[in-house]
C-alpha cells in the first residue's frame, strides 16, 4: 500500500463514520513516522491535520503556564456603595 492510498483510505473511513478507529491507527503512526521524516511530512503522508496533531499533543501535555491568577482590581476602580 502506498502512502497516497493510506491517506485516501483514512479519508474514506472517516467519511463513513469510523473516525475513532482511524484515529487509533493514524495517531501512533504519525508519532512514529515523525521521528524519521518530521511532523509536517508525517501528517501530510497520513492525511492528518498538522494543527489537530499539535492541538491534541498540547492538550495531553497539560497547561503550560499553570493556573490562571485572579486579575487585580484597577487603581481607578469605583468604590462599592
Amino acid at each position: 500500500m502506498s502512502w497516497g492510498s493510506a491517506r485516501a483510505l483514512g479519508v474514506a473511513l472517516r467519511e463513513r463514520g469510523h473516525f475513532s478507529a482511524v484515529e487509533a491507527v493514524i495517531v501512533p503512526a504519525v508519532v512514529a513516522l515523525a521521528g524519521q521524516v518530521g511532523t509536517a511530512r508525517a501528517c501530510a503522508l497520513l492525511g492528518r491535520s498538522r494543527a489537530t496533531h499539535y492541538r491534541q499533543a498540547a492538550a495531553a501535555a497539560g497547561p503550560v503556564h499553570g493556573p490562571v491568577r485572579p486579575r487585580p482590581a484597577p487603581s481607578n476602580a469605583l468604590t462599592a456603595q
